[in-house]
């Protein structure tokens, strides 16, 4: 549910989402949200990133780049993003984000170029 329906991480605990379980399943505990976004995402997140960078190691022609900033209206912190852009041995158009990071600061041209080097160095 977390990553299907885009919850947060906080349904843990969220007291009907308990009960639901509870009824399913009452001899089962719940693991907490602390459980999810320090072991199962990080998990998660080292699988993915092993195996963009082992397709991306395999690469035999180009890679392309693109940077982008999001923002929101609900927010005032903006997100900048790397993404690479190549073409693997079937020819098959395939990207993946690198990097991205939060921009607490107003967009200026000086501040996103100084984030713009961390993200290309991390």
């Amino acid at each position: 549910m977390i990553s299907i329906d885009s919850q947060p991480f906080s349904i843990v605990t969220d007291v009907g989402f308990v009960c639901l379980l509870k009824a399913m399943e009452s001899r089962r505990s719940l693991p907490s949200r602390k459980y999810f976004t320090e072991m199962v995402i990080p998990s998660i997140h080292r699988g993915i990133e092993g195996e963009v960078w082992k397709e991306i190691a395999g690469v035999k022609w180009y890679l392309s780049f693109t940077t982008d900033i999001w923002s929101t209206s609900v927010s005032n912190d903006s997100l900048l993003s790397l993404t690479a852009h190549w073409l693997n041995n079937n020819f098959e158009r395939k990207s993946a984000v690198l990097n991205a990071q939060t921009l607490h600061e107003e967009n200026t041209g000086e501040y996103i170029c100084s984030q713009y080097k961390d993200v290309l160095t991390h």
